[in-house]
């Protein structure tokens, strides 16, 4: 079994992203810069949009791609060997007592191949003065199963006001 290296590319850092010498993948996460998310979109919005399609009309594809770009929500890539096989749409919410990052929008393949690597992006939130991630889970409790440390803190429930 290959052991898959990770590592954080942010471009405003001076670390670039290497080839471990244990893996057969070149395999990267990835902070993206606002300016770039457009360059991005094309590959990034097939991932996103099953996880928009859940949240029944509150969020649109185009009010993602609206907070992103506007800064205000961050986008995580997984690019092996130069394609992107998953993402992460993050946002910080300033709670009355507490600063969290939520994982807003999460999709791609082998997904259980890289939520392993979740800390990574708990660090950087960490750094912007975050105490906390949280996420949605619309299947089942699914994400607490697969990622350790993570408790169902609550659920959410719906009526529409019709």
């Amino acid at each position: 079994e290959a052991i898959h290296c990770w590592r954080i590319y942010i471009r405003e850092s001076t670390h670039r992203p290497q080839r471990c010498r244990y893996c057969r993948y070149k395999v990267k996460l990835a902070i993206i810069p606002w300016h770039e998310v457009a360059s991005l979109w094309d590959e990034v919005r097939p991932l996103i949009e099953p996880a928009v399609a859940l949240t029944d009309g509150a969020w649109e594809i185009w009010d993602v791609l609206n907070r992103l770009i506007c800064n205000e929500a961050d986008l995580w890539i997984i690019r092996r060997d130069g394609k992107i096989d998953g993402c992460c749409v993050a946002m910080i919410i300033n709670y009355p007592s507490k600063r969290i990052y939520a994982l807003t929008f999460i999709g791609g393949s082998g997904l259980k191949d890289w939520l392993q690597f979740e800390h990574v992006i708990g660090d950087w939130a960490k750094t912007q003065g975050c105490v906390a991630m949280e996420g949605c889970d619309a299947r089942n409790g699914a994400w607490g199963r697969v990622l350790p440390g993570w408790h169902k803190a609550h659920t959410t429930i719906r009526r529409n006001l019709d």
